[in-house]
């Protein structure tokens, strides 16, 4: 496997999969019967979480207890970080934009005139860039792949970019110019030669086909102020935030007309929130989003469950970007440093590998993998594969073996006591006087056609 220091941004053909974190292992499962039991009945179990979750964490549980064999153990939690360094090569560039596509490749652009690269998961490649400014790369479901330039959008077809200039978007640049080399305006792809721009006061669709452009929305005909952020919703359709708010776009986003209907959700006026910035939507289907609270003078943190908005959350101070992971965990973005709340604190997070880098900007993915384009190179940050669920990471206990109990419950024979995992809560049950299991060896757990739970030791 490729160094991960390497001598350019993204080695080519690198492949990908290690670090993602994913092992495999082994283990053998001691079929003997001994003559000492203790039941339990789990009656009162009702399945809160479903069969599937339960399966998921019976796999990362299984590995993490027994993985190594005859030693006692326990789940570890924990994150993995990888980073794709670059060199100062080719004007010293660094990496100032990244973007995950429909398709799962992920785009980082380095500043200046620098390059364009992708991964797909099995190698990288490397394309040049078109002029300057600090573009990020977006690729739509086709694979068509598009950026912005001076003038308008530009498209890179057959090794090499082809502009198509867009009067609109050629004279909201002339009159910000500052405003558009720090935050570039967003491009959103739709279907085959359509692409999406939303300015601060309108949202177009240009069709490339047909050198055209169509007005979908202008500012003053929704109640979000000035449009700031346009990303493409998970499920389909796209999420749009303005000085006001945030809105829905429906799907699919290829068949948006200025008549279609826009979901439009308003914070609580006496939050007094504004300047809603780049929305990241979670697994669950909500949104998270940073802001700027004019009662306390400082960023804040916005969660949008799909039903309604949280309460603020105060964010570090010149905080950039704000997303949650899994098990409804925060994390933002500032210049300087990355941050993670847990426990209703913010905690700097210090990056392996990385020294003093400046952070640009941050994509996200499912299952809680997020990449961070920085001075150093592009980081890609993902939870271990085998972890302890957030219900048992306090328990430091050796633990033999475990079973599902078939109604979205698990069952774990600990060294002190049997653990239960049911309905996204833990239980602990003492083992009954003078049951003592061995630590030398232990059977399994067995569950019963009655609905006992039967653990067996020497």
């Amino acid at each position: 496997m490729a160094k991960d220091r390497a001598s350019r941004i993204l080695p080519s053909a690198q492949p990908f999969f290690g670090s993602c974190g994913l092992r495999r292992g082994h283990w053998l499962a001691d079929r003997r019967r001994e003559d000492k039991r203790a039941l339990f009945s789990p009656a009162d179990s009702k399945a809160g979480r479903g069969r599937r979750v339960a399966l998921q964490m019976l796999g990362l549980l299984t590995t993490a207890l027994l993985l190594n064999g005859p030693r006692l153990g326990h789940a570890e939690g924990g994150s993995l970080s990888r980073i794709y360094p670059v060199t100062a090569g080719q004007g010293g560039t660094f990496d100032v934009a990244v973007t995950v596509s429909p398709r799962g490749n992920v785009w980082v652009r380095q500043g200046g005139d620098g390059p364009a690269s992708w991964l797909d998961g099995f190698q990288v490649r490397t394309i040049l860039f078109s002029g300057t400014g600090n573009f990020p790369v977006y690729e739509s479901r086709s694979g068509q792949i598009w950026a912005l330039f001076t003038n308008g959008v530009m498209e890179f077809r057959r090794d090499q970019w082809v502009q198509y200039p867009v009067p609109e978007i050629s004279a909201e640049i002339q009159s910000s110019a500052l405003r558009f080399v720090l935050h570039p305006f967003p491009l959103l792809p739709a279907e085959r030669d359509h692409v999406l721009a939303l300015l601060p006061n309108r949202l177009l669709e240009y069709d490339a086909g047909q050198s055209r452009t169509i007005v979908l929305r202008k500012v003053g005909e929704t109640r979000l102020g000035r449009f700031n952020e346009l990303v493409e919703a998970r499920g389909g359709g796209a999420w749009l935030t303005g000085s006001n708010g945030l809105a829905k776009l429906p799907t699919p986003v290829r068949r948006l007309t200025p008549e279609s209907s826009w979901q439009e959700v308003l914070p609580d006026p006496s939050w007094q929130i504004r300047n809603f910035e780049r929305p990241y939507e979670d697994d669950e289907g909500g949104v998270t989003v940073l802001a700027d609270s004019q009662s306390t003078t400082g960023p804040v943190v916005l969660q949008f469950t799909g039903q309604g908005w949280q309460t603020p959350i105060p964010a570090p101070d010149k905080a950039r970007s704000a997303w949650r992971g899994l098990d409804g965990v925060l994390w933002v973005l500032t210049r300087s440093s990355l941050f993670k709340r847990e426990r209703n604190e913010w905690d700097p997070v210090a990056v392996p590998a990385l020294h003093s880098s400046l952070y640009f900007a941050a994509a996200t993915e499912p299952n809680g993998v997020f990449w961070l384009a920085t001075t150093e190179g592009l980081v890609r940050h993902a939870l271990q594969t085998w972890r302890a669920p957030p219900e048992l990471a306090e328990i430091n206990m050796p633990a033999r073996s475990m079973v599902e109990d078939g109604e979205g419950g698990l069952w774990i024979a600990g060294v002190s006591a049997l653990i239960a995992l049911r309905n996204g809560q833990r239980q602990m049950f003492p083992w009954p006087q003078g049951f003592q299991p061995a630590l030398a060896s232990s059977g399994p757990l067995f569950r019963l056609r009655d609905g006992q739970i039967v653990f067996s030791a020497a």
